[in-house]
């Protein structure tokens, strides 16, 4: 079902939907800075339009910094076609942009356009995921819309699971003033920074495993000291489960470390790693296999979980 909420004057709020969040933006009255918002005692509502009814401003909290290092990304993941972000914004997006490329395996991307070729701001969204990442994976793309202010926060994958409406809703309430202040830059940090809502060791692709299973085996998985990382699929590619891990490896393991993959596609599952396997993880993926064999896949998971967290 979707939702809307939309901006008159310098009122601030956020729509959410099940795969992006939208946000119908006006230009600002007044002397609003971007790090203000408002707080209203009074809503009244006409067919889909919320005017909210200003007492009183608050400032916009801080974003707290990643847990990661930012360090100058290698790739391009921002695509400006509107022509609106400095070359500051444009860099600091695409750095973020890139660690949670590499530490979160999401697809992810911010994309500016002045002209919706026809299009709604959702199905323009979708269509730049599918024309960036061919629709593959779990992605958060954020698209600033300066054709009508409906900008769009497209998710997929376990994006959609992790992060919550209520997130996306909060996050747009600031957003936007800050977008209309000019400060895409912010903003759109403030955006991207939902993915690190997302797992960092067990990437569920195939949206096996029930949540609570995720976080459990998240925990285990973490003892690693960050390192390994266990991927489970659905390979109905054409790539091999070895190139598509290998793949995958180079994207999270930069740093040396172990991966491990179930199909549930070949019911199989494969390990990865620069350096030595050691044999407790050996043992397990024989282990894990014969699982997996049977369709048991959160117990595969489970037994590799336990190894790459040892």
């Amino acid at each position: 079902m979707k939702k809307s909420l939309f901006l008159t004057a310098v009122i601030v709020s956020a729509a959410a939907m099940t795969a992006g969040c939208s946000l119908k933006k006006t230009s600002s009255n007044g002397d609003t800075k971007a790090t203000d918002a408002p707080v209203s005692s009074q809503v009244r509502t006409t067919d889909e339009v919320t005017t909210e009814v200003v007492t009183e401003k608050v400032t916009a909290p801080e974003i707290e910094p990643s847990r990661h290092e930012i360090t100058r990304a290698e790739g391009v993941y921002v695509y400006d076609d509107a022509k609106i972000l400095s070359q500051e914004a444009f860099d600091a997006c695409n750095d973020y942009c890139e660690m949670l490329y590499e530490k979160y395996l999401i697809n992810a991307a911010v994309v500016t356009t002045s002209d919706l070729a026809g299009q709604s701001a959702y199905d323009n969204a979708a269509a730049a995921y599918d024309d960036i990442y061919k629709g593959r994976g779990s992605g958060l793309l954020l698209l600033i819309n300066n054709a009508n202010g409906n900008d769009i926060l497209y998710l997929t994958g376990s994006c959609e699971s992790y992060i919550t409406e209520d997130m996306q809703k909060e996050a747009f309430y600031w957003a936007t003033t800050e977008i209309i202040d000019g400060d895409y830059k912010t903003a759109a940090l403030r955006l991207l920074k939902l993915g690190e809502n997302c797992p960092e060791y067990i990437f569920d692709n195939a949206s096996l495993l029930e949540r609570e299973t995720v976080g459990e085996l998240e925990r285990i998985v973490s003892a690693s000291g960050g390192k390994n990382a266990l991927l489970i699929t659905i390979n109905s590619t054409d790539w091999t489960n070895e190139q598509i891990l290998e793949e995958y490896y180079k994207r999270r393991c930069q740093d040396g470390g172990i991966m491990a993959m179930i199909d549930a596609q070949s019911k199989t599952a494969i390990v990865h790693s620069s350096g030595t396997i050691p044999a407790d993880v050996d043992a397990a993926l024989k282990k894990a296999n014969t699982s997996a064999a049977k369709g048991e896949f959160e117990a595969a998971a489970r037994t590799l979980a336990e190894a790459l967290g040892s």
